[in-house]
């Protein structure tokens, strides 16, 4: 795997909705695309889709995410917040971030594309040890059934225990980069739970490439991904089991090795079950836990879209020597 670097450099935002103003510090986030994948088809990964920002009349895909209900995207955290190599906050603001469906997401017609409007972010997300690596996305209008069907989430930490004694076979999808260096095409790839770091577990860990010891965010699954698995741009993308004949997102895929060769790290739904049914409910009334989309009459001055398009990707790597970027 071809390991691509984007150096870009983010300047000072601002927290938007009801959050505390502050200065985002740590934009650095392994956003972990299939590598040695295969084509994912409709109807079967239709649920898969992509994250994107609208860069003048293009889109280029920047995390993948999977759809949970007719309008609601699950994703990883630092692919709805400033740390995942664009400026998120502003682009957000401005209507630019888009989900897109379809096995091909950089060149979609309109009925494929539907801007985001609404977020939630897991509270105790942590950029520095990518910890409850969980976002919630709202977008403009429903997908209709025959576009894409929303996928259960897997909720049976019980089961989980046991995929990990097994080595239950699982599936990464995503529109991220793949060996030949081109994104924005849907691809899947199948591998195993290897390790389960479930909560309470404060000594997980794995032997990185680099030789440092990493821990791993508790909430977590390790995937052995020497074959194939999730790379550059596969961030948020749906870990799916089946169980029954019946797919299940398991999780979405967090971060893992500089490479793309050696693991991932997937952010288990199970284990964040409490915060998804209580920011799902109907009776979530907490106006700062979600923020509706104040969309601006103003045109965006265009520098942060220039900064995105350099290399044709968004992606700064993530070594994590010690929990910090290098």
């Amino acid at each position: 795997m071809k390991t691509i670097l984007l150096p870009i450099l983010i300047l000072l935002f601002i927290a938007a909705g009801c959050s505390d103003s502050g200065v985002i510090a740590d934009f650095s986030q392994h956003q972990s695309a299939i590598h040695n994948g295969k084509e994912a088809p409709d109807p079967e990964y239709a649920a898969t889709i992509a994250i994107a920002v609208q860069v003048d009349d293009t889109y280029r895909v920047y995390c993948s995410g999977v759809l949970i209900d007719k309008d609601i995207v699950l994703t990883a955290a630092h692919c709805a917040s400033d740390d995942a190599g664009i400026p998120f906050t502003k682009l957000y603001q401005e209507g630019k971030i888009f989900v897109i469906t379809g096995q091909k997401a950089n060149t979609p017609d309109e009925s494929h594309r539907f801007r985001v409007d609404g977020l939630s972010v897991h509270p105790k997300h942590s950029t520095a040890h990518n910890e409850h690596d969980l976002a919630l996305l709202w977008i403009e209008r429903e997908v209709p059934e025959e576009m894409a069907l929303p996928l259960p989430l897997f909720k049976d930490i019980d089961k989980i225990k046991a995929f990990e004694h097994f080595h239950q076979s699982i599936e990464f999808s995503g529109y991220g980069m793949d060996e030949n260096d081109q994104d924005g095409f849907r691809l899947t790839a199948e591998g195993t739970v290897m390790n389960y770091c479930k909560s309470g577990n404060e000594t997980c860990a794995v032997n990185d490439p680099t030789g440092e010891k990493l821990i791993i965010p508790e909430g977590s699954i390790i995937h052995d991904i020497e074959k194939a698995g999730p790379c550059i741009g596969d961030s948020g993308g749906p870990v799916t089991v089946t169980v029954d004949g019946q797919k299940y997102v398991l999780g979405v895929t967090s971060f893992g090795d500089e490479y793309c060769s050696v693991y991932s790290v997937t952010t288990t739904v199970a284990d964040h079950t409490a915060w998804l049914e209580s920011t799902l409910s109907p009776e979530h009334d907490d106006d700062c836990s979600i923020h509706a989309l104040p969309v601006s009459k103003r045109k965006y001055p265009g520098f942060w879209l220039v900064m995105l398009m350099l290399g044709g990707a968004f992606w700064v790597p993530l070594r994590r020597k010690a929990h910090s970027s290098e």
